[in-house]
């Protein structure tokens, strides 16, 4: 009885194991994107200027056409509205050693995610004050948020999807590193 019921689980350990290296697989598949003209055409003109893909990334077309894809998606906001899904940014770090240089553009990228959340906040807060009466609480919450925003876009900030992240080296033995990270929205 014992041996029957171990022998049931470790097959059912097998079979769970092949049915999740099946759904990988059908996943990778999924994700592989098809490079559109405009994709093969950025790639190109990069390629000519001497920037090549990180180690381990996706290829130079697919990663323009993920970005073609993240900067034209589209979702409704609370009031209804149509606005962009993902807030993307874009940034250039150089030194003279390649990490340097990725840490560069990643510190400028944040940055640029960081003061557009920002904005997103207190456009929200303003639009709470036109449409009612401010209380003297309501204010001091505002302000709380507000303070409160950068911390919580830095936090949001773990969430980026890396959509290009590319590599030059300079005739002057320095490196460039292009990066371009995305944030959702919805995972605000």
């Amino acid at each position: 009885m014992y041996d029957i019921r171990r022998k049931m689980r470790n097959r059912c350990f097998i079979l769970g194991v092949l049915l999740s290296l099946a759904c990988v697989t059908v996943n990778a598949q999924e994700e592989h994107l098809v490079p559109s003209k405009e994709a093969k055409k950025e790639a190109k003109v990069l390629s000519k200027e001497g920037w090549q893909t990180m180690e381990s990334v996706m290829p130079m077309e697919e990663q323009i056409e993920y970005g073609f894809l993240l900067q034209n998606a589209l979702m409704e906001d609370e009031d209804g509205e149509t606005v962009s899904r993902y807030i993307v940014a874009s940034a250039e770090g150089t030194d003279s050693k390649l990490e340097m240089a990725k840490m560069k553009a990643r510190v400028a990228c944040e940055a640029i995610i960081t003061q557009s959340l920002q904005a997103s906040i207190r456009a929200l807060i303003d639009r709470k004050t036109k449409t009612r009466q401010h209380s003297a609480t309501e204010a001091e919450t505002d302000e709380t948020t507000s303070k409160h925003s950068e911390a919580a876009s830095k936090a949001n900030l773990k969430n980026c999807v890396v959509v290009r992240h590319l590599k030059k080296k300079n005739g002057d033995g320095t490196f460039s590193v292009q990066l371009v990270l995305a944030l959702d929205k919805k995972s605000l």
